[in-house]
């Protein structure tokens, strides 16, 4: 085999090299592509969900204030029923003990619904 024919075998496989080379460069630089693709994908639906969590944990907090709140309103509702069914049984207690004649300072009972009426509106 001669000289010329050694190098150009050589040159032949070398090109070919070269080629699979070149291919095989090409399939990573697409590989590489695709998953930064997907990638970026993954990081666009990770912050989404994280998004849509945080507005989630928003929406449990006020929530939980407005049931704190509600529960307030609800103890004071029966706090104040607790006055009224005390005072309704002192009045109950006072007419069935008491003359028949109307009393004096009946006017105070009304002053003291109209605040009671005045206190649950506010609730």
């Amino acid at each position: 085999m001669s000289d010329l024919q050694r190098h150009k075998a050589q040159i032949s496989r070398l090109t070919d090299a070269l080629v699979r080379s070149s291919q095989k460069s090409k399939l990573r630089d697409e590989l590489l592509s695709e998953t930064q693709r997907k990638l970026r994908a993954a990081q666009e639906a990770a912050k989404v969900e994280g998004d849509k969590a945080e507005e989630r944990t928003r929406s449990l907090e006020e929530a939980e204030k407005l049931l704190a709140k509600r529960s307030e309103q609800c103890r004071q509702l029966y706090e104040l029923i607790g006055v009224l069914e005390g005072r309704l049984a002192e009045q109950t207690e006072t007419a069935a003990n008491a003359p028949s004649t109307p009393r004096a300072g009946g006017g105070q009972t009304s002053v003291h619904a109209a605040a009671l009426e005045n206190k649950i509106q506010r609730l």
